[in-house]
């Protein structure tokens, strides 16, 4: 029986992953991803990539195997379309905490929800200012301190969805990420709009936060930001998938 379990680590046991139709197409997928070891996915469109991500999202049901995934606090997603809010600069790089005013109008039960949150305690107990210092750093690691001078820093709001271009959005979500700084990031081809060059600051940033990565992503050069990459060939032959072992895990990138 497919069945899912929480642990400290992101692991697939096995799996089984078919497309929408019912074609299978991977089987027996077994890795793990552990606190410093970065897994990159690779593979042709429609060789299984977005169904691994569904499985592991919970949006699709498994067709075999174990997966166990850490608790929600300790995850964070990343997709080729980042999700922004009605609101504030802010309030941008803060979700998925609430804005300060939703939160403390929220009743006591309903905070509690959002404690388990990366940053969420630390973000509600320090200042203002302290606060803004540290959402300037994440902005300037991913270049986009300028939006800070255009406007009126972080209280400024605009339609967010329509000002900034694809690349200034997957900047700011991975700013969001910076911030947050959780034990795992999932990337879902998160830096697709990004050019080349911009990428590969934006993943050493990542690197240099410590965050520990399962990416799906096509640009080769990447896997400098990897120890393990899981290559998905598309294929009706064999299990589907392959190992390339980048690094010995735990080697300084």
């Amino acid at each position: 029986e497919p069945a899912r379990v929480e642990g400290d680590v992101i692991a697939f046991d096995r799996v089984a992953l078919n497309a929408p139709d019912g074609t299978p197409l991977v089987r027996e997928l077994t890795f793990q991803v552990v606190p410093g070891t970065s897994i990159m996915v690779m593979g042709p469109n429609g060789s299984g990539k977005s169904s691994l991500l569904r499985v592991l999202a919970g949006l699709w049901p498994l067709q075999g195997g174990t997966i166990t995934s850490p608790p929600q606090g300790s995850v964070f997603y990343l997709s080729q379309r980042p999700y922004l809010v009605a609101g504030t600069l802010r309030d941008q790089l803060l979700w998925p905490l609430p804005p300060r005013r939703v939160w403390w109008s929220a009743p006591p039960a309903a905070r509690a929800a959002f404690h388990a949150l990366p940053r969420g305690n630390e973000a509600r107990a320090e200042s203002a200012a302290s606060l803004d210092a540290r959402l300037g750093e994440a902005m300037e690691a991913v270049g986009l301190d300028y939006l800070l001078v255009r406007g009126r820093g972080f209280d400024q709001v605009k339609p967010w969805t329509e000002t900034l271009s694809g690349g200034e959005k997957q900047r700011l979500a991975m700013a969001r990420l910076l911030f947050h700084r959780p034990r795992y990031a999932i990337l879902d081809e998160c830096t697709s709009a990004v050019s080349a060059d911009g990428e590969l600051e934006l993943y050493r940033a990542l690197a240099g936060a410590g965050v520990t990565l399962l990416s799906i992503a096509h640009r080769p050069a990447l896997k400098q930001f990897h120890d393990l990459v899981v290559h998905f060939d598309g294929s009706q032959a064999g299990h589907g998938w392959r190992l390339e072992e980048i690094r010995p895990a735990g080697v300084g990138k």
